[in-house]
């Protein structure tokens, strides 16, 4: 996405590589972890097998082999795959239904609302706790912070939306980021948008940007990562995943995050930007998709 998620990047899974065998999600086989593994050292892959087969999948000598050792790598390199990828469909929590007439004063509510102003009294500079943000306000830290964000900026006026509406969007954006994930997850991706908005704050670029520039630049930060599985385009390509086939290898990761969250822009209880005309929407847009994929 953004240069500053370049330099925070922290990939669980290194480009290409494969996780660890004693990381196997339950149901996962061994073949499906050697075939995987197959991919940076076909030789090593070949001999797992082997050695699985001996064991446990003895087959007559005699029956004819129905398929090739490579179909079975791909077939067991998808599964493991699949396995370790969080299910497609979008979550919509039950909460939307039931937002006050009246918000909490960072959209959501928070165990310690004194602790919580001290906190975010240092919200336009850099190194906010975003952990312990998570901790106050129930870890709902990427609603907090953006929703935040937009009241500071004044884009709720500007661009006429509605707080209850921005607070739909911003929870329902938020229970698409996995907590099995370890890195890119909300709590990354509240940190990168608090930090998107202290860089606009800087001396260079507070005057440069318009209002729709600066709230497309928050809302990319905000979704840049939204239903991440956890795992690297490559590994996803070099496994045919179901993600990868879709998006036909490019951009895999990038081009899903952005699909997600328009898609719940479609939601009537999240569009917060029916009030943008044609112009601004495919502006704004467009910007999204330029500052999520590159």
């Amino acid at each position: 996405m953004l240069l500053i998620d370049k330099q925070l990047e922290c990939d669980t899974f290194a480009s290409g590589t494969t996780p660890s065998p004693s990381a196997a999600p339950a149901g996962s086989t061994a073949e499906a972890f050697a075939a995987a593994s197959a991919a940076a050292d076909p030789k090593e892959g070949e001999k797992i097998v082997d050695d699985v087969d001996r064991e446990s999948h003895q087959v007559d000598a005699k029956q004819p082999a129905k398929k090739t050792q490579s179909a079975d790598k791909r077939e067991a390199a998808t599964a493991l795959t699949n396995a370790l990828t969080p299910e497609r469909a979008l979550t919509t929590p039950s909460p939307l239904t039931t937002l006050p007439a009246s918000l909490p004063k960072y959209g959501v509510n928070a165990d310690d609302e004194e602790e919580l102003d001290n906190l975010m009294e240092d919200f336009d500079s850099w190194g906010v706790d975003v952990f312990r943000l998570s901790e106050l306000v129930g870890n709902r830290p990427l609603t907090a912070t953006t929703f935040a964000i937009f009241k500071e900026r004044d884009l709720l006026r500007t661009f006429h939306i509605s707080s209850q509406t921005l607070v739909s969007f911003l929870t329902t954006l938020e229970s698409n980021y996995h907590s099995s994930v370890p890195y890119h997850n909300n709590a990354h991706a509240a940190d990168v948008t608090q930090s998107i908005h202290v860089l606009l704050n800087t001396r260079n670029l507070e005057a440069v940007f318009t209002p729709l520039e600066v709230m497309a630049a928050i809302f990319s930060a905000a979704i840049h990562d939204v239903d991440h599985p956890g795992l690297t385009n490559q590994y996803l390509i070099n496994t045919s995943s179901e993600l990868a086939l879709m998006y036909n290898d490019e951009s895999v990761l990038e081009n899903h995050h952005l699909a997600v969250a328009f898609k719940l822009i479609q939601k009537s209880d999240c569009d917060i930007f029916s009030s943008l005309n044609k112009k601004q929407r495919q502006t704004f847009r467009k910007m999204v998709i330029d500052m999520v994929r590159n």
